[in-house]
């Protein structure tokens, strides 16, 4: 996997040299992630409950966070506290580290899990982090974790009838959309597990709607690979790619680097990322 993703990383750097400095960023974290495998025994949920949830759009973790295995997002995030991508926050982030117990740390990933944040601001405040930040430690710390918990939640279970733009397994937004079969279907992949759910083509994943007058989508003339489906309802937007096949989690932060110049594109008129 380190080999595809330096190739990866190298093309990048070739192709746009403006992204060479956050290409070498997002190295340095997947490396860390790729350190930190984890090797856990995730819970199981009943067929049934797997049912119920679904129909009535409760994500599988929701209220099975306390069951989530630790072990090895706690020293995740004490190595990411170093990561390049931290910044000017280096040192305030390195006295945070010193300070915390991994018990301390548990908790914060546990409130993490349930959408939580008592903890982040806490330490924000008092070490002067930016609370952004903070989120997105935590966020990447489980991720991980998280993959290894929706590969198991959803082995021989079909998500197909999932209707959410949000993910069944964590409750986490798309980090973007896949094409695949020669744009027959879309699937979401999650941003915090990596999990991929067939969604409707003409549907916005916020708020929903399915009218075909208020949904778009931009791109590049001669950038056939990917493009942004936007909303003029709810004003967010998905960045897609087309693929052949589901892209491994550490491909997929890449495809989001890649594809930086696109975000740029959106925001520039007034579309907000979903």
């Amino acid at each position: 996997m380190l080999a595809t993703v330096k190739t990866r990383t190298k093309s990048i750097k070739e192709k746009n040299k403006s992204l060479k400095p956050l290409a070498d960023i997002q190295l340095d974290l997947i490396e860390r992630f790729l350190l930190h495998s984890p090797l856990i025994q995730p819970f199981e949920l009943a067929e049934a409950e797997k049912l119920n949830k679904q129909l009535h759009g409760e994500y599988f973790l929701l209220g099975y966070e306390e069951k989530v295995d630790l072990t090895y997002a706690i020293p995740l995030f004490r190595s990411l506290l170093e990561w390049e991508g931290v910044g000017k926050s280096r040192k305030p982030l390195k006295i945070l580290g010193k300070s915390l117990t991994n018990e301390d740390i548990s908790s914060m990933l546990l409130e993490t899990l349930k959408n939580e944040d008592t903890r982040l601001w806490q330490w924000s405040s008092e070490y002067n982090i930016d609370i952004p930040l903070l989120a997105l430690l935590a966020q990447y710390s489980l991720l991980p974790t998280l993959v290894e918990y929706s590969l198991a939640l959803s082995r021989d279970f079909s998500l197909d009838d999932w209707k959410k733009g949000y993910c069944p397994i964590c409750g986490a937004h798309p980090i973007m959309s896949e094409i695949r079969e020669s744009e027959k279907f879309r699937y979401l992949r999650c941003s915090s597990c990596s999990c991929d759910w067939l969604y409707q083509r003409v549907q916005c994943a916020h708020c929903e709607t399915t009218d075909h007058h208020q949904l778009d989508y931009l791109f590049i003339e001669d950038e056939n690979k990917y493009r942004v489906d936007v909303c003029n309802q709810c004003q967010t937007y998905v960045k897609a790619v087309h693929s052949l096949s589901p892209q491994a989690y550490p491909m997929l932060l890449l495809e989001d680097l890649a594809t930086l110049h696109l975000d740029l594109i959106a925001t520039e008129k007034g579309y907000k990322r979903y």
